[in-house]
């Protein structure tokens, strides 16, 4: 090492524990890390012929205590529901378990946070605008969770935000409803594996960001789905079966609608009007009456390795420019693709390298026209390299509704351990974990959701030395769930994309650990308690660290890394361990073959309360 370089790298060490020294405050601990006091839930019964059981729900929800689950014996409640502590409530059988307002109110208002319902037919809310069947306000982590969603002459379920964000709504049946799910300025929302069948709309969203819509079967009589002002939002492995249109997005951005199965619909398979940045890739259209993929207004939207098969017409752009339309094929319509324009300018879509009906080794005409206020006359587009043989057969892609499997509780095809579960999932799988201990080491080596029903006695215990979750796939999401007494709580191995979100993280020697490349991770939400090192990083960068809460026994954070290239990370918004008005800085180091150097990341937003 140079003499230059050496003084180079000094003068950073000096600077880094001058600020280190400045900035970072010590940590107050005790010889033992105090223990947290999770509060014990208790059951209450509604119907059935116990001696102490409740005649109506909200007489059981009137009783009960923050944390208390209330279970329904099977049978029809006529009344409407106000559930204003965090509850669980759970219906013995979905189809038999009935609650009917009577066309009164909603079925259930939901006003607190941390709110399960599950089991249960929902059926003859008021048929007025904002009344449902689940109505949701102002509130967050709220669970929908199996349950038939029927014959409510409004809304399914209605959300409002701006402060109602983080709810799952899976499995679940929604028909002959005016919309089945209506959500507005409602953020982190996750829409899987339901029906949406006969309902004026499937799914009404607006002025929303950060959903997921994902494995869901729309057949309705409007639009199956209907997206407005929305931004970054994934729709992926649905299918759309006859629907007046599949789906309707307008003024949004950032939506990647992949991997869903667009058939036989009445006049659009998908519409995008007014939208911009969008990615279209590797959906089945097919069999649409009409327009199998219509753009208008719409720019700079990526449409790739989609099979457009036997629609009346493939694409139809309207003053829509800039848009790639790359590696499709297109198959057996009266007009594959055709475009209408205002100026020059529309006309300016970029055609590479699809399929056109056969083999072709000259340049493929798109015709178009360009109308102006008085006359209008014919265009052209080129597709300069056609392919010779289409890029994927259309059986490859498929449609399948994933499973959601069910650890503890007393339905009799639960497991008993959640590895079991684990092992007899596939891909895309979810499972779900009733409130109990689970003494047990999980590796998870598929693309997984794992959810708890209460974080604070849904817990997987290490027993004081085990390690407890082994994360060694891409793309696992875990959520509401107490990970305590272990080695490593929570070990992301070469794990990418996944989630860990909403969980107590709490007396573990390492509370998480990412190592060995996993990067653009997301951990957030979570409360760290008492581990000896909160949350590690070793060769791990452009993860997202936010909104946690740090009371460490130890370290709070630290990264490790072998490279300049990965000393990146996002932290923002942690609470670390006390209020702090100035920047967090989390302390780490490269390590070189011959020498290592201190470096930083910082938390500039730290968060002010616990």
């Amino acid at each position: 090492m140079t003499s230059k370089t050496k003084s180079k790298y000094q003068t950073h060490l000096i600077v880094t524990l001058l600020v280190l020294f400045l900035f970072t405050t010590p940590l107050t601990t005790s010889n033992q890390p105090p223990k947290i006091a999770i509060q014990p839930s208790q059951w209450l019964y509604v119907g059935g012929n116990g001696p102490g059981n409740y005649s109506t729900i909200q007489a059981a929800i009137d009783n009960a205590t923050d944390s208390d689950t209330i279970y329904v014996y099977q049978g029809i409640y006529q009344e409407y529901l106000t559930i204003n502590k965090k509850l669980t409530l759970i219906g013995q059988q979905k189809n038999h378990t009935i609650i009917n307002a009577t066309e009164q109110h909603n079925v259930i208002t939901i006003t607190h946070n941390y709110v399960t319902i599950t089991g249960f037919t929902l059926t003859q809310c008021k048929p007025t605008w904002q009344n449902a069947a689940i109505n949701i306000q102002s509130t967050n982590n709220i669970t929908i969770l199996n349950n038939n969603i029927k014959q409510n002459h409004a809304h399914g379920i209605y959300i409002q935000g701006p402060t109602s964000f983080s709810h799952l709504i899976q499995n679940n049946t929604f028909t002959n409803n005016e919309y089945g799910i209506y959500i507005k300025e409602t953020n982190h929302i996750i829409i899987s594996d339901n029906h949406f069948i006969e309902n004026g709309e499937g799914i009404y969203l607006v002025n929303s960001a950060n959903n997921e819509i994902i494995n869901n079967y729309f057949s309705n009589k409007w639009n199956g789905l209907h997206l407005e002002n929305i931004q970054h939002t994934k729709i992926t492995h649905n299918l759309f079966f006859r629907n007046s249109d599949g789906a309707f997005i307008y003024q949004s951005y950032n939506i990647t609608i992949n991997n869903n199965s667009i058939i036989d619909n009445d006049w659009f398979g998908i519409k995008l009007s007014n939208s911009d940045t969008n990615t279209i890739s590797y959906n089945l259209f097919q069999h649409n009456d009409g327009i199998s993929l219509y753009l208008d207004y719409t720019t700079y939207t990526k449409i790739s390795y989609n099979e457009f098969d036997e629609n009346d017409d493939g694409i139809f752009f309207e003053y829509a420019s800039h848009n790639t339309i790359q590696k499709n094929n297109f198959r057996n319509h009266k007009l594959n693709a055709y475009f209408v324009a205002s100026t020059q300018s529309h006309c300016q879509n970029h055609w590479r390298n699809n399929y056109w009906d056969r083999p072709r080794i000259l340049p493929a005409p798109i015709f178009g026209k360009i109308k102006l206020e008085k006359i209008q006359f014919n265009w052209i587009n080129l597709d300069l390299q056609p392919l010779q043989n289409p890029f994927v057969q259309k059986q490859q892609i498929q449609y399948t509704l994933n499973t959601i499997l069910y650890v503890g509780g007393d339905g009799p095809n639960n497991y008993t351990t959640i590895q079991a579960a684990v092992d007899n999932a596939t891909n895309g799988d979810t499972i779900f974990i009733y409130n109990g201990t689970y003494y047990e080491q999980i590796i998870i080596d598929k693309e997984l959701t794992i959810i708890g029903e209460d974080k604070n006695t849904t817990c997987v215990d290490g027993t004081g030395y085990q390690d407890i979750f082994f994360i060694m796939s891409n793309n696992v999401t875990v959520k509401n769930i107490c990970i305590q007494n272990g080695h490593y709580g929570i070990s992301l191995i070469r794990s990418s994309h996944s989630d860990i979100s909403n969980t107590i993280i709490y007396n573990n020697l390492h509370g998480i650990s990412l190592h060995s490349n996993s990067h653009n991770n997301q951990i957030y939400q979570n409360n760290f308690s008492y581990n000896q090192y909160g949350i590690r990083l070793y060769d791990s960068s452009s993860n997202i660290i936010q909104s946690n809460r740090f009371i460490s026994y130890k370290t709070n954070a630290f990264f490790v890394t072998h490279s300049i290239k990965y000393i990146k990370n996002s932290w923002s918004k942690n609470y670390w361990s006390q209020t702090r008005n100035i920047p967090y800085l989390i302390s780490g180091k490269i390590i070189f073959p011959q020498f290592s150097i201190p470096w930083i990341n910082i938390d500039w937003t730290p968060g002010k309360a616990s």
